[in-house]
């Protein structure tokens, strides 16, 4: 036998080896010793009432996405996730906000995720004062539930600048005025002017939602349809 082939079998033997040598390692790694790497997700969907319904949903680990599907009215979806891992969990279905929950799995005992989904409301908006008033009173009524409402404000050329009072300004003509849960609220309007009002002057005011979705990206108008008040001289 030439030095060549002696070469090739010593080769030969050593991957045989090292094969053999992992066949026996993980088949000897036992159950136990992978529940404490891995733990059970169990998602389930709600919406306002308690009620079990249907929804997309997705799941990311470490901000790669692992899992998606549809959850069911009969049970749970389960899902086999790395402990000491993050996650965001992702909920959507039409005619609901948006849900997120971002756990820190850190124990491989099994979790619960519950999204549960807030259905859309109904906005309404009344005022019975005009720009002539100076001060103006809006009453907002929420049917259901309105998440991150806003109001953005256009005026005419008279006006100088509009004020809300108690709002937080989160743009150059918009204000946040927060979530309503079957609701009534009042929102208090005043205004500065280069000069003296006429009869075609007006403050347009609108009103829309705002939901969040993964990586923190902002949608508008997803839900209410948006409400357009014209407040006259």
């Amino acid at each position: 036998m030439n030095s060549r082939k002696i070469f090739l079998l010593i080769i030969f033997i050593i991957v045989i080896s090292g094969v053999l040598f992992l066949i026996y390692y993980f088949s000897n790694v036992t159950d136990e010793e992978l529940d404490k790497k891995y733990t059970k997700i169990n998602i389930e969907s709600y919406d306002n009432y308690n009620n079990r319904i249907k929804a997309n949903y997705e799941i990311y680990v470490d901000n790669s996405l692992m899992f998606e599907g549809i959850t069911t009215t009969s049970g749970a979806r389960q899902h086999t996730i790395p402990i000491n891992s993050s996650i965001t969990t992702i909920g959507k279905q039409k005619g609901f906000y948006n849900y997120l929950s971002s756990p820190k799995i850190s124990t491989p005992e099994p979790m619960r995720v519950n999204i549960e989904l807030k259905k859309v409301g109904f906005l309404e908006v009344k005022t019975f004062n005009l720009l002539r008033d100076k001060n103006v009173t809006l009453d907002l009524r929420a049917v259901g539930f309105i998440k991150n409402l806003f109001v953005c404000e256009e005026h005419s050329f008279s006006i100088l600048k509009v004020n809300f009072k108690d709002l937080i300004k989160i743009d150059k003509n918009c204000y946040e005025i927060g979530d309503l849960k079957s609701e009534q609220r009042e929102i208090f309007l005043t205004y500065d002017t280069y000069s003296q009002l006429r009869n075609n002057d007006e403050v347009r005011l609108y009103f829309n939602d705002r939901d969040e979705d993964f990586n923190g990206l902002i949608e508008e108008n997803v839900g209410i349809e948006e409400k357009e008040i014209i407040i006259k001289f």
